[in-house]
């Protein structure tokens, strides 16, 4: 399976079968906490007390609820949920989910697609994860122009000069200093604010 960068991943399990239990049980064990409930009541219960990587829904549970749970868990907990409906109801259940982070398999299964099941979930994972870090990344990036900019700003209003002074006067204390251009505008900008 594909490995997480993350400590011990936790999933949520909601069905009655015991096959399903055992077979999850067999595939994730080792490297997963899962943890077992048996109704959507049983489930909400977990979700409000409990964080989860994802949650795995067999719609043949008790109270028939498999479908509006699994939309809840991925809206309401962002957390993605690999759905299993009867294969009849497969391409509407598709439809009717499209829009969350739930993956929907067909029953009745095997311990082969509940694994692939499992990987799917946990790929779709490590993609949000990079997704997520990159625009972090973009975000930072931006904040850093964005006080470069005003640095500049500041250099051509309050010092009369031009643009391309300013710029090379910041990257060359950047070198002289051994710091970055940013902490040169920041400390820049902090001393006319004082």
């Amino acid at each position: 399976m594909v490995q997480m960068k993350t400590s011990k991943q936790s999933a949520l399990l909601i069905t009655q079968s015991k096959n399903i239990i055992d077979t999850i049980r067999s595939l994730l064990e080792v490297k997963t906490d899962i943890t077992i409930v048996q109704s959507s009541l049983e489930a909400k219960k977990q979700l409000r007390t409990r964080s989860f990587t994802y949650c795995i829904v067999c719609l043949g549970i008790a109270d028939g609820h498999g479908i509006n749970l699994a939309v809840e868990v991925s809206s309401m907990y962002h957390i993605p949920v690999c759905l299993f409906v009867k294969r009849e109801m497969f391409d509407q259940v598709v439809y009717k989910t499209q829009e969350q982070e739930i993956f929907v398999n067909a029953i009745p299964t095997n311990s082969m697609t509940i694994y692939q099941s499992i990987c799917m979930i946990e790929t779709y994972l490590l993609q949000k994860n990079y997704y997520e870090q990159k625009i972090a990344k973009l975000k930072r990036q931006r904040q850093e122009d964005r006080i470069i900019y005003q640095a500049k700003l500041y250099l051509i209003q309050d010092y009369n000069w031009s643009e391309e002074k300013a710029h090379k006067y910041l990257e060359k204390t950047a070198m002289d200093t051994r710091v970055s251009i940013t902490e040169i505008a920041r400390s820049l900008l902090s001393r006319r604010t004082t």
